[in-house]
């Protein structure tokens, strides 16, 4: 004979709510600034950097190629 066990609702999982967090984007410019890691919230200054492009050199080689 088999056991009959008396009917239990079956547990339900539970659902974890899902944050987003949104933020403004940032406009970084020339000046260093203030920002904090969205990942490990970690708070660091930025730093800039000067670099000439390939526009730069091309112009630099036909203003001596004409002159």
């Amino acid at each position: 004979m088999q056991k009959t066990y008396p009917d239990l609702p079956m547990p339900q999982p539970q659902l974890q709510p899902r944050v987003t967090i949104v933020a403004p984007p940032q406009m970084y410019g020339k000046l260093p600034m203030q920002v904090t890691c969205g990942n490990c919230k970690n708070v660091v200054v930025t730093v800039t950097t000067g670099e000439n492009g390939g526009c730069v050199y091309l112009a630099a080689v036909i203003i001596f190629l004409v002159w």
